[in-house]
């Protein structure tokens, strides 16, 4: 893992900042480093992490039509890791929670339209409040846990 991290390092310093930001170079960084902490060394692991890398060098030498596979490979990778090892990206849960409680509060929010005609944006409010609160929380648990990069 640690030849992945070098030459991560070495990759992110040849982007300028907004593509760095784009491809999420500093994430895929944070998250070779959460593995290095759990000892995670799946062999399946690292040939993907050398794939992206690959793909990496060649967008920096011009092939921008692999951006979009990419960013395709890193989620599948970010998923499975996710599934495998339960470790989640920062602000995953919240984006989660702020998704279903904005679903849930407009559906409610809808079903009370008949007595007032604000009901959908407070419905819409209220359930971001409580998504949010539920992914803060659940994020908070998986903080503890030491599974969060």
């Amino acid at each position: 893992m640690k030849n992945l991290k070098e030459n991560i390092i070495s990759l992110m310093k040849e982007f300028n900042e907004i593509e760095s930001k784009k491809l999420q170079i500093q994430q895929l960084l944070n998250l070779i480093n959460k593995l290095e902490e759990h000892n995670i060394n799946d062999e399946k692991l690292f040939v993907k992490f050398e794939e992206l890398i690959s793909n990496l060098r060649s967008i920096k030498n011009g092939d921008n039509g692999l951006k979009r596979g990419y960013k395709k490979s890193y989620y599948k990778l970010k998923q499975t890791i996710q599934k495998q090892y339960g470790i989640v990206e920062k602000g995953t849960y919240i984006k989660m929670g702020l998704a279903i409680g904005m679903t849930f509060g407009i559906s409610i929010g809808a079903a009370f339209t008949l007595s007032r005609s604000m009901s959908v944006s407070f419905g819409m409010i209220a359930g971001i409040i409580i998504g949010i609160t539920i992914g803060s929380l659940k994020e908070k648990n998986i903080e503890n846990e030491d599974k969060l990069y």
